[in-house]
């Protein structure tokens, strides 16, 4: 749910264009999005009802079922939770809200505040005219760059392109760089771009993300590891960028007699997929 929402989800990057639209080339429709806890109407079969009896019946929307297509109901009356597809939405009805505030009222001493404007850092947003609603953290960013003395700093659309290339010749080597490093926040300066990145610009995940962008290879393989026949596992991962991409386990098919064969076969497997994903990310321009 969370990949889908994020694909669906406009980028400053892709000029204010959610990564889907831009790679189908058409518009988003954001009809499938419900208001939680809304009122809604679900309709009871023929055969469960007699003619003069409601063709529907109320319930509460909860959510999305992952296993199977419906949307998650729930049931005051028989006090459970159904899954349907044959829902009616009631997303501009307050009853129901109403409802829950005057019954938590009674049990718990509270105080109704009206819409929310503000939540964890992030403003809220909204337009019932045009149905609108979304999060911003115009003030939080302000008050990081002000933290980190970069409030008259120059915007840039690309802080680091991705044809720079980094070296250990750039790291401090004496105890004055060092010390002088250990100076510089820049832990603090991911964790804050990262919470950013989490709740609203998830657009900047490739930018507090990537640390090398180059592709690497792991493998290993236990010698006889197969109670049964004796046989080895191998097993190899590549990473681009720091995240898997290409990742394989595999029982050997020969029975080795030695350490020197099964490290060969393992090598072996995986030089062939370094070489299939090297090329593959030379023609997709990457390195």
């Amino acid at each position: 749910m969370a990949c889908y929402l994020i694909s669906k989800s406009p980028r400053a990057a892709l000029d204010g264009k959610a990564a889907e639209e831009v790679w189908i080339g058409s518009p988003i429709y954001y009809s499938g999005f419900k208001v939680f806890g809304c009122p809604t109407y679900v309709h009871i079969p023929n055969e469960e009802r007699s003619k003069l009896d409601a063709k529907s019946r109320q319930f509460i929307f909860l959510g999305y079922q992952k296993v199977v297509k419906g949307f998650k109901l729930w049931d005051p009356k028989a006090n459970k939770v159904v899954i349907s597809r044959d829902v009616v939405f009631d997303e501009k009805s307050m009853i129901e809200v109403n409802k829950l505030k005057s019954l938590l009222s009674k049990e718990f001493d509270m105080n109704d505040l009206g819409a929310t404007k503000k939540i964890l850092g992030m403003e809220i947003h909204m337009n019932r005219t045009s149905g609108r609603l979304w999060l911003s953290q115009h003030s939080y960013v302000k008050k990081v760059l002000e933290k980190f003395n970069m409030d008259n700093a120059k915007p840039v659309s690309t802080p680091l392109a991705n044809h720079f290339r980094l070296s250990t010749n750039q790291c401090p080597k004496t105890d004055d760089e060092e010390k002088d490093m250990s100076k510089v926040p820049y832990a603090s300066v991911v964790g804050c771009l990262m919470y950013a990145m989490v709740c609203t610009r998830p657009d900047l995940a490739h930018a507090v993300s990537v640390s090398d962008p180059s592709v690497r290879g792991y493998v290993d393989v236990d010698y006889v590891g197969d109670l049964d026949d004796r046989r080895s596992t191998i097993g190899y991962v590549f990473t681009l960028g720091g995240e898997p991409i290409c990742w394989k386990s595999m029982i050997q098919s020969l029975v080795v007699l030695s350490t020197t064969e099964w490290e060969y076969m393992a090598i072996v497997e995986a030089a062939k997929e370094s070489l299939w994903l090297t090329g593959l990310v030379k023609e997709l321009g990457i390195q």
